[in-house]
This record gives C-alpha cells, sequence and structure tokens, in this order.
C-alpha cells in the first residue's frame, strides 16, 4: 500500500488540517512541486518528507470534491480489489474511469487552482539574505530552531547533518549564516539525540545563556530526556541535568545564572517548569488543566510570557515568576498565537500569529498599550520569532518555510505591514479547554484482559526469493510472520535454500515485558570450503565442500539494561553433523590427520549448550557501512556432556570501536578472541575480506587464538552513476590485520589442534 494512501487517509478521516500541514501542501502547489500521486510510493524525493503524507491527505479532498463520498469508497474497494495483482490502471479506470495520468493532471490543475489566491504573498528572498548554511559548500541544510546569542552577532542553531544522518546545533553568523562551529559534532555516548519541541519549527527547542557562554537543549538520555549545557567556545557538555517527568521541552535560561524555565508533562497534562540548575530540583509554576509550552522570560527576569492552549487554540499568556498564580491572557480569537519573545526593553512581546488564513505570521504586541503590528505576509509560515540585539535598526529573525525547506531569515521592524485590532476577552478562572465532540468512556464491565494469541494476522504477504550466485549456485526462500493485535505474540517460519542445501527455522517470541523469550525449532546446514592441516594439496574445490548441519532447539531469553546494551541468555540441544560432501575427500582428510597424530577437525554428535552473553551497540551508519560508536560482544557457552554429549567450554569476545576523524574519514578497528577447551572444543573459521583482511576466505581455523584490524578508511568516490544505475560512496582502506599464531604452529608436533595456523 502506498504511504500516500495509508497516511493520507487517516489524515484526512481526522477531519481537520493543521497548520504546519496545510503549509506544506500550500507550498508544494505555488512552487510546481506536486508530484504524480499515483505513482507515488516513497518520500525520498522531498526536503521535508511530511509533504507526502499531506498531499494525501488533500487527495482525498480532491476525490470528495470530484466524485463525493461514494468516489472515496469506490476507490479504496478497487484498490483493495487490484492491488494483489499489481492493477494500477485498473484501480483508477474501474473507480473513475480515467487513466492514472489524467488523475494526476486533474489533482495537479485542483490543488494549484486552490491556492492560487496565494501566489503574491512573501517569499524569503522578500526578507533579504538567508541565514541558513550553504548546502552547497556545507553538510549541513535548513534551520528548524534557533537561539541568538546576546550580542546578537551570532545565533545557535538546531540544522540537518547530512553527512552524520543527525541532527546538530551549530553556530551561525547572523550577518551571512556562516556557519562558525558546530557543538555537537560527531558521536557521543552523552545522550542519544537532540530532541525537538511537540510544535516543531513552531515552538523554541534552544536557548542561549544570557551570558553568551553555554547554549542549552534537551536531548534523550536513557527513559526519558535531559537538559544539557553545551559551551560555544569548546563545543564540549557543561552540565547535565536529568529529570524524572515527560517531554521536557522548550527550555530559556534565567538572568541569574542558575534557573531555567521549561514545559513538560505530568499526569499527561503539560506544564511550566522553574528548574534550579545547581540542585536539579523544579517546582511546577502553572500546574493547570491546560497545555501549557514556550515558556521565556523577560530580561529583568520578573515576567515569564507562554503559550495556554484555550479551546483548541494556542494563546499568549503572562505571569509574574514571583506569583505564578497571577495568570493574564494578553492575545485572543479562534486561531493560534505561538512562541511569544519578550524584545530587549521588554516592554513588547514577538510571537507568531496565524490569524490571516491558517499562515503564521510574524507580529508583536506592546504590553503597555496592547498595540499589535504584523511585519510579514508569508506564503508559507513565519514561525518562532526571536529579536537579534545590536546596533542600527531592530531586526527579528524566525523561521520561514519555502521549497520544502525551513529556512532562518530576519527582517528590520521599524516598518509593520499593518496594524491589529484585538477584541479583548475577559479570562474566565473557570474556563473549561477544548472538548471533542466525541466523548469516550470505559466501562468497567468491559474491560478484559487481551488474549494470548488473540486476532494473529499475517504480516505482509511472504516473500518469495529466487536468486543465482556468481560461481552460478541458486539460491532462494521465504519467510512468514504472524504476529497478535499488539505486536507481544509473535511467530516466524522461514525456509530457504542454497546449491542443494536446505535450512529451516519455526520461532516464537513473546515481547510482552521487558524480559522477552522465545524459543525456535531449526534443522540449518552451512557449507564451506575446507582443506584442514594442508593435508590434501591437490584438493579440488568441488572435493573441499564441508557441510555443518545443526537440527534441535533452543530457548532463548533477552533481558535489556537500556537502548544500547543487553544480556541475552540462551539453552538448547541439538545436534550436530559436519563432514565433506564428497566421500573419498572424507576418507582422505581422516587418513591424513591420522597420519600425523592430529584429532580430525570435525566434531559430530549431540551438543547441550547453555550461553550467555552480554551485547552493546553504539554503532551509526551511513550508505557505505559504520561511520562513528562502538560495538561489543562477550560471550560464555558450556556444553555438558551429559550422555556422552559433545564436552566443551567456549569464551568468545568481538569488539568494534569507529572513530570519525573528520566527514567520511574514520579508523576503524576490531579485535575478535576466542577460546574453546573440553574433550570437543569447538573450531572456529575465519579470514576473508570481510573479517581478516589479507587472508583467504575461511582460511585460518582453530579452538583458541585472536585476529585484530586496524584501519583507515578514507571516500575516493561519492558517486557512480551509470545510465541504468549510480551508487556511492565508495571508500578505499589502508588496512593492518593481526593474528594470533601458536608457538607450537607446525600440526605435526601438537597432539591436537591447540592454536590458530595458516590452511
Amino acid at each position: 500500500m502506498p504511504l500516500w494512501l495509508d497516511e493520507g487517509l487517516a489524515d484526512y478521516e481526522r477531519g481537520m488540517w493543521d497548520t504546519l500541514d496545510l503549509m506544506t501542501v500550500r507550498d508544494a502547489a505555488i512552487t510546481d512541486q506536486i508530484p504524480r500521486i499515483s505513482r507515488l510510493n516513497d518520500f525520498e524525493a522531498f526536503s521535508n518528507p511530511r509533504v507526502g503524507y499531506n498531499l494525501g491527505h488533500a487527495a482525498f479532498e480532491f476525490i470528495e470534491a470530484r466524485w463525493g463520498k461514494e468516489g472515496i469508497r469506490q476507490f479504496l474497494y478497487m484498490f483493495r480489489k487490484n492491488i494483489a495483482s499489481g492493477g494500477i490502471e485498473e484501480i483508477y479506470q474501474q473507480a473513475f474511469r480515467i487513466k492514472p495520468d489524467e488523475f494526476d493532471q486533474a489533482f495537479d490543475r485542483w490543488i494549484k487552482e486552490r491556492f492560487k489566491p496565494y501566489r503574491d504573498k512573501q517569499q524569503p528572498s522578500d526578507y533579504g539574505k538567508d541565514l541558513s548554511p550553504n548546502d552547497e559548500e556545507t553538510p549541513f541544510t535548513q534551520v528548524f530552531a534557533f537561539s541568538p546569542a546576546p550580542s546578537g552577532e551570532v545565533v545557535a542553531a538546531l540544522t540537518g547533518n547530512r553527512k552524520e544522518g543527525e541532527a546538530d546545533i551549530v553556530l551561525l553568523s547572523s550577518k551571512d549564516g556562516q556557519v562558525l562551529r558546530n557543538l555537537t559534532s560527531g558521536y557521543t555516548d552523552e545522550f542519544e539525540n537532540v530532541t525537538f519541541n511537540d510544535e516543531f519549527v513552531g515552538g523554541r527547542n534552544l536557548a542561549f545563556d544570557p551570558r553568551g557562554d553555554t547554549v542549552a537543549f534537551f536531548a534523550r538520555k536513557g527513559k526519558r530526556r535531559s537538559l544539557y549545557l553545551v559551551s560555544v567556545l569548546s563545543g564540549k557538555i557543561v552540565r547535565r541535568i536529568g529529570l524524572d517527568i515527560d517531554q521536557a521541552q522548550a527550555p530559556c535560561l534565567l538572568p541569574d545564572g542558575r534557573h531555567a524555565l521549561f514545559a513538560a508533562l505530568k499526569d499527561g497534562v503539560s506544564d511550566i517548569y522553574l528548574l534550579d540548575l545547581e540542585t536539579g530540583t523544579y517546582k511546577n509554576l502553572t500546574n493547570d488543566a491546560f497545555a501549557d509550552n514556550n515558556p521565556q522570560i523577560s530580561p529583568d527576569g520578573t515576567l515569564v510570557a507562554y503559550t495556554r492552549r484555550v479551546s483548541g487554540f494556542n494563546k499568549v499568556y503572562l505571569f509574574p515568576l514571583s506569583d505564578p498564580g497571577r495568570r493574564t491572557q494578553i492575545t485572543f480569537g479562534a486561531f493560534d498565537d505561538d512562541a511569544p519573545v519578550f524584545s530587549p526593553d521588554g516592554k513588547r512581546l514577538f510571537y507568531a500569529s496565524a490569524e490571516d488564513n491558517d499562515i503564521p505570521n510574524l507580529r508583536s504586541l506592546d504590553l503597555a498599550t496592547g498595540a499589535i503590528h504584523q511585519y510579514t505576509d508569508a506564503l508559507g509560515a513565519d514561525m518562532a520569532p526571536a529579536v537579534l540585539p545590536g546596533k542600527g535598526p531592530e531586526r527579528v529573525a524566525f523561521v520561514t518555510y519555502f521549497k520544502g525547506r525551513y529556512h532562518l531569515q530576519a527582517i528590520e521592524t521599524t516598518e509593520p505591514l499593518k496594524d491589529v485590532e484585538q477584541e479583548v476577552q475577559t479570562a474566565d478562572a473557570g474556563l473549561l479547554d477544548f472538548q471533542p465532540d466525541v466523548q469516550h468512556q470505559v466501562i468497567p464491565e468491559n474491560k478484559r484482559r487481551k488474549g494470548v494469541f488473540e486476532k494473529l494476522f499475517l504480516e505482509g504477504r511472504p516473500p518469495l526469493n529466487v536468486g543465482v550466485t556468481s560461481s552460478g549456485d541458486f539460491f532462494g526462500g521465504s519467510q512468514a510472520a504472524l504476529s497478535d493485535v499488539l505486536g507481544d505474540q509473535n511467530f516466524i517460519f522461514t525456509a530457504s535454500s542454497l546449491r542443494e542445501f536446505r535450512s529451516y527455522d519455526a520461532t516464537y517470541f513473546n515481547l510482552s515485558h521487558r524480559t522477552q523469550w522465545g524459543i525456535s525449532a531449526f534443522d540449518q546446514t552451512e557449507f564451506f570450503y575446507a582443506s584442514p592441516y594442508e593435508l590434501v594439496v591437490g584438493f579440488s574445490r568441488q572435493g573441499a565442500i564441508a557441510t555443518r548441519r545443526f537440527t534441535g532447539a533452543s530457548l532463548s531469553a533477552i533481558r535489556p539494561f537500556d537502548k544500547f546494551r543487553r544480556l541475552e541468555f540462551s539453552v538448547g540441544a541439538l545436534r550436530q553433523r559436519e563432514q565433506f560432501e564428497d566421500a573419498f575427500s572424507q576418507q582422505t582428510a581422516e587418513q591424513e590427520a591420522a597420519a600425523i597424530g592430529q584429532p580430525f577437525i570435525f566434531n559430530n554428535g549431540t551438543v547441550v549448550p547453555l550461553s550467555a552473553r552480554i551485547i552493546s551497540e553504539t554503532t551509526r551508519f551511513r550508505e557505505f557501512g559504520p561511520l562513528t560508536g562502538s560495538t561489543y560482544m562477550a560471550s560464555f557457552e558450556y556444553a555438558a556432556p551429559i550422555g556422552g554429549a559433545i564436552d566443551r567450554r567456549t569464551v568468545e569476545v568481538d569488539a568494534r570501536k569507529y572513530l570519525q576523524l573528520f566527514g567520511d574519514v574514520l579508523l576503524a578497528s576490531r579485535f575478535r578472541g576466542f577460546l574453546s577447551a573440553g574433550k570437543d572444543p569447538a573450531i572456529f573459521y575465519f579470514g576473508g575480506n570481510m573479517e581478516l583482511r589479507g587472508f583467504p576466505y575461511l582460511s585460518l581455523v582453530g579452538h583458541e587464538g585472536f585476529h585484530a584490524n586496524l584501519e583507515l578508511r578514507l571516500p575516493l568516490i561519492h558517486l557512480m552513476a551509470t545510465p541504468l544505475v549510480s551508487s556511492g560512496p565508495y571508500a578505499a582502506r589502508c588496512s593492518r590485520a593481526w593474528a594470533a599464531r601458536a608457538s607450537r604452529a607446525s600440526p605435526s608436533s601438537s597432539p591436537r589442534v591447540s592454536r590458530v595456523f595458516r590452511m
């Protein structure tokens, strides 16, 4: 199912438009960025992926406008009827009696006509120079939030970093948008990611210290968000304050240097809080049933402005910091007023108001006279304003939207576009917040516990994969997955084959608790090319094919500590069979092993393994592979000699570290060590380009050893393009590899395979 249809239908049935969603559709229509809806399967072509969802919403409104609600029902029915066969032409032909191309053209004309009256509104170029990072010269793209320094010369901006694939906080010049420093460059385990305000670009995300030394932001650390203060000089985190409440956002640092305001959820209600940066304690200042957000402090530290959601709209309120109970509503009307901020003299408030056609525009309100001035008339939206202090005419910066991208602009506020009259209403202390048309009531007698396997369903059509390798070997397989309505119970059935070797697996996994557990039954065969001990120099490749077959069952459990670290346990019983596929090769290898006094390298019999391992994964990836972070695994397995079963004890460690030097250049290291002891130790095979470079594939074999790699990876080609396909980037690797080799390296001098050695 195309994503535009799935998500667009959900938004259409909701029956209303969010301001930012409507903004993206209006912008796409006026800037001629409407795609062919009938062929829209993914949103990668959009700078703002949300556009695809919203175009789906608009497409259903178009269908209703032209064919009525019956047209929507007919379209969905025909879609369900024909989608299995991939009949796109039939869907539109049977539902609307037109071809898909004709539908696309009609939708394009309809949506452009719908927004035709907005074509002459202001674009970012009307405001002057774009202060966003230059995405052709830097890896940074767009500005989602910002906060000016006290001097006004520098702006802290939340932007996207294409190279690192994450959001970063950078310092920009307020004159030309030049990137001065990335305050959150590279990977850090101090936090998982910088978090956004619930109102995205319409709200506050960053706060500059009034002294100009640090920038405050919220980021996820573990289960909840923490407040971070990062030095603007060094980029180092100078303080972290963990919070035990939900959805903390919109930081504002007070002039006293010790306190901060923020918004957060408690019992599902958003309030304004005062945080002591030294002790980490906080106090609820609003503590009411309304949704409060985006607090800002006056320059003298006495007055707090914030937004409160009343009757479905955000309005601006004030209260004295010394007496939070004295709250005063200062904007009114059935539209959103968002993200207020004080002027440097504390006499006015700047904010974004969506009174004009649901388009946020820049306004100011004089706190002494109540006069309101509007400064912009945007095509997209002008949001989250803040004054740029400095000499000369007053400049106010804000985030604006155009051609699918968020820009940072600034204008002088000496000449407003218009004055706005506001009907001031008396705020009733007992005012109720917005109530939905449909009320939901929980009926206690209807409450029940979900059945264990209630409403199991097939998670998509099972795929059928068939292919051929470069060596001419056929492979294929399929997988079917079942899950219940909450995703707690999962069944996965897998069948695959490579050459003549078959593998089957049936797994049940229970995810209903933090400690997850599952059970598997399997019959798996893997093959490799082996010529152990250099026994037979003349082994042909076909004669050297060896197989491992495991048939049995296992019970496993996973206990995560947090998002990155977990413990895994398993116990099982299986039958292990290792052999050469060629009987003559098997016999020859056994004879050669006996001749040099070595046990034959293959183990056969029953294994009853009990294992535990700890895993940590913080590695972040790009298209070409790992970029930064680390991964490690340490495991111990004990196979008990029950009833003559295989007897072994195995320890294994695998650690990898990726250090991003700059851009896509990184230093990659890996260490892997293993030790297996007992009557029938486990045998490890390794070597090859993806494991130990410089050695033939699986050419090292043994039960005790280690290997390590250290690589400098440099990008040489960022894009390879042909008329048929393009891909990239490609990296060159300068590698140094080490492998352990026993002092008793000669097989003939050892009574058993005691160390790793070249084959």
